[in-house]
């Protein structure tokens, strides 16, 4: 094969006229100045020297770039190297930080579990207390028929005495009686509900602060309290064994802590009844009249009417009516299940309500006093939900703010006013706790 030079391009005859490149290319060119770019000095010493090795100016370029390169490259690495170990440092501490973080988290989950497990403790403890009261109740029972059965058998045994045995069946009977209303009455004391004390701060402070105030300034030795429930705002909740020891709890923690807190029993509510389909409309006090006169369970009932309103069915208009009884009226409306209003049988049922504002879809107040942002049912934007058009986005308001302050991982996928809702449905269950039934 031809070699060629690749200076000139020309074809390089012999091996004497010619010089090879040992650099990195390899390439030929004759050996003249104007070709290698040697002077003769230069091409004498090569031919003198057999250690002396041309590179052509190409090469030699390259061979400087690639010593930059390398500089370059070096540098690089140190700097990395620098970096990696700033790097390991901080995950370092990155490390230690979450294992104790995860160490607290650990510890506080811990403590939650055993106050939860004390909780359910005593929950089995007042759960026996109140099995052990219905037995005495049994009991008593038991012993009251024996004694009846035994007056009934010297009743037919000595007809002489029928008067006295008469007064002694009496008198046996009121003792009874007595003693099983007090036994009912302090099993429904501690099974109805629970007899709650709320104090509420007043300053701004956690409900830890609260709890230290009480445990440092409130003895508890004397008070039976029977659990203590905590929220974010500071306020705490104690309950009590029944009426008196609420009482009790309530005077210690007002002698002790003075104004620093606001101290309430909540006030227990009256059972209401809707009556349904009552076809003229009357005044409160002309519709309260006529349901004591018609129905003979209602002649001494104290009756409130809380409100009227009209409904709608196809062309026919009627008017349901909230009606505020006591336990007693409440309990025989329902087991009649109608009630008489003029010429009607009325239905009746239940009738617990919880306030919903229509401006945020919130609870327990009026839209009339709301400082809130107006809520669309349908799309949940700002707007009324008269006023929009869009198509319903079936997303629930209150079950997204429940969410996002307290983290509970609610399904939002329902109607903001949908019933089943279960913020709606907590709100309720308070609602109910409230009630004397």
């Amino acid at each position: 094969m031809e070699k060629k030079c690749d200076k000139c391009k020309s074809t390089i005859r012999g091996e004497v006229g010619n010089i090879r490149c040992e650099g990195v290319c390899g390439k030929y060119y004759h050996l003249t100045r104007r070709c290698s770019g040697l002077d003769q000095c230069s091409i004498d010493k090569l031919q003198e020297c057999e250690m002396l090795r041309f590179m052509c100016a190409d090469c030699v370029h390259y061979v400087n770039n690639v010593d930059d390169i390398l500089k370059d490259m070096q540098m690089v690495v140190k700097q990395n190297g620098q970096q990696l170990q700033e790097y390991r440092s901080e995950f370092d501490n990155a490390l230690r930080k979450n294992e104790q973080e995860i160490k607290h988290l650990l510890q506080a989950v811990e403590t939650a579990f055993s106050e939860r497990i004390r909780a359910m403790q005593k929950a089995q403890e007042s759960c026996e207390k109140s099995v052990k009261e219905v037995n005495k109740i049994r009991e008593i029972a038991e012993g009251f028929k024996a004694s009846s059965e035994q007056v009934c058998v010297e009743l037919k045994t000595n007809k002489d005495d029928n008067k006295k045995m008469i007064e002694a069946i009496s008198n046996e009977n009121k003792k009874m009686c007595n003693e099983l209303k007090e036994n009912v009455n302090n099993v429904e004391a501690k099974i109805s509900y629970a007899n709650i004390t709320k104090m509420k701060p007043s300053k701004k402070q956690d409900a830890e602060m609260t709890k230290n105030d009480l445990n440092s300034k409130v003895d508890p030795k004397e008070l039976q309290i029977t659990n203590i429930v905590t929220t974010q705002s500071g306020v705490v909740i104690v309950e009590s064994k029944n009426d008196q020891e609420r009482d009790k709890i309530k005077n210690a923690i007002e002698t002790n802590l003075g104004n620093a807190y606001e101290v309430k029993i909540p006030k227990k509510v009256k059972p209401t009844v809707v009556v349904s389909g009552i076809n003229f409309k009357y005044d409160n006090d002309e519709l309260a009249q006529r349901i004591k006169r018609q129905n003979a369970c209602l002649t001494e009932t104290d009756i409130k009417i809380i409100k009227q309103y009209e409904k709608k069915k196809g062309s026919n208009v009627y008017y349901n009516a909230v009606l505020e009884v006591d336990v007693e009226a409440f309990t025989n409306i329902l087991a009649g299940e109608r009630i008489n209003v003029g010429w009607e049988r009325c239905r009746v049922y239940d009738a617990v309500q919880v306030l919903c504002c229509f401006k945020c879809k919130g609870f327990h107040h009026k839209a009339s006093g709301c400082q809130e942002r107006e809520v669309c049912t349908k799309c949940l934007g700002e707007h009324k939900h008269t006023q929009c058009d869009k198509e319903p986005i079936k997303k629930c308001i209150n079950c997204i703010r429940a969410n996002k302050e307290l983290n509970l991982g609610l399904n939002d996928n329902h109607d903001t006013m949908d019933r089943a809702c279960p913020v709606y449905q907590q709100k309720l269950s308070a609602r109910k706790k409230k009630i004397v039934y």
